[in-house]
């Protein structure tokens, strides 16, 4: 990718309220993606043995969290074909290297640090959080339907506030 454009795609980064998701400039539509097929209650969400990673494999249930872990890998891959632009973790950067991709989602999937991705070719922003759930806050509407396309065929849930 172009360094100019690097410039142009920062403008999307600025944020006043970055974890209010009605607070992001120019974004159209947000929604979240998760595994889980609900928002989870504090009890569910105690409970669960995939919650994260720690818990998945400290109670012999890292089979079934690897699996959604490749769900979310699969889907973020499809979206970064045409690039994507990294925010978080510093610095703001193209990222053109899959290896590169996929060790920035495993951080955040196993709760090592939170991601900030630009996906151009879907204007899409993500945000990778802890609990397994991602925000997506879609900059086109044009291209909700596609997204939610991709999401499905990965097998992940769409997720509304």
């Amino acid at each position: 990718m172009d360094p100019r454009k690097l410039e142009q795609y920062k403008e999307i980064f600025q944020d006043v309220a970055p974890e209010e998701s009605d607070k992001h400039r120019n974004t159209k539509i947000t929604f979240n993606v998760s595994v889980f097929d609900h928002w989870l209650s504090v009890n569910e969400a105690e409970s669960s043995p995939i919650i994260n990673y720690e818990k998945a494999s400290s109670g012999g249930s890292i089979t079934q969290y690897y699996e959604g872990e490749k769900k979310f890998i699969k889907l973020y891959s499809k979206l970064a074909e045409a690039g994507v632009v990294c925010h978080v973790p510093p610095p703001c950067r193209f990222i053109e290297r899959i290896a590169e991709l996929n060790s920035i989602l495993i951080d955040s999937l196993r709760e090592k640090r939170r991601f900030d991705l630009y996906f151009p070719a879907h204007e899409v922003r993500v945000r990778g959080g802890f609990d397994r759930t991602d925000l997506f806050l879609v900059q086109n509407s044009a291209y909700v339907t596609k997204l939610i396309s991709l999401i499905n065929k990965q097998g992940l849930c769409i997720l509304m506030r």
